[in-house]
Parts: structure tokens; C-alpha cells; sequence
């Protein structure tokens, strides 16, 4: 699978944290506990998985990417992130 490019999307934003669990793709930010700030390479990243899903199992795809962004993702995880509309 392809490499993920290091360029920021311009079209995400900071969001307000709405319950304990931080979602994939975001991170705390460290002035403002209630507000999330997206983390580019993992949201590009998710976007990516959605089109190696017609290819790739779930579990190739959340190796890849770890392998790309660094954090652990599972098959049912992954798959509840594209449930709940990423």
C-alpha cells in the first residue's frame, strides 16, 4: 500500500470533546482539554483505508496503517470508525 504524504488538510478542524475516548485521528489539545485537535496524517490516512477496504482485509489495513501513522488501530476498532460516519 501506498505511503501517506506528510501535507496538512486544511479542511479539518479543531473539534470539541464530546466523551473520554479520543477519536482516531485526533488529540487532546494541550491548551484546551475540551477541544480535540485533528492529527493530519492519521485523518489522510483514514481516508486511505476507505478505498483499501474494496482490496484489503480490515486486518491488512490496520497494519498498514500502524506501519503509517504509528497508532494502533484493531479490525473491529476500524471498522466502527467508518460506522459512525468518519
Amino acid at each position: 500500500m501506498p505511503a501517506v504524504s506528510e501535507t496538512s488538510l486544511s479542511s479539518h478542524q479543531k473539534i470539541k470533546r464530546k466523551a473520554r475516548q479520543i477519536p482516531y485521528g485526533y488529540r487532546i489539545d494541550p491548551q484546551n482539554e475540551k477541544s480535540l485537535l485533528p492529527v493530519d496524517i492519521e485523518l489522510e490516512a483514514l481516508a486511505k483505508a476507505k478505498e483499501f477496504l474494496k482490496v484489503s482485509s480490515y486486518q491488512q489495513v490496520c497494519d498498514w496503517m500502524f506501519k503509517v501513522t504509528g497508532r494502533p488501530i484493531s479490525g473491529p476498532g476500524l471498522r466502527k470508525v467508518f460506522k459512525r460516519g468518519y
